[in-house]
């Protein structure tokens, strides 16, 4: 969960698992965040994936 993270109303963050894979929403105003906007809030690169950014 991220506080007062959401771009459009500065509210909290939590991330959805579903049979598609993952959403990161807004608990306040049910923003979704684009792809880009996901891969900043976990912290990775564009392409990479998270088992390759651990071992870096």
């Amino acid at each position: 969960m991220w506080l007062k993270s959401c771009p459009r109303c500065s509210g909290d963050l939590f991330e959805e698992r579903h049979l598609d894979g993952t959403d990161i929403a807004c608990l306040q105003c049910s923003h979704r965040l684009n792809h880009a906007e996901t891969l900043a809030m976990r912290g990775q690169k564009e392409g990479g994936t998270a088992a390759t950014i651990r071992a870096a």
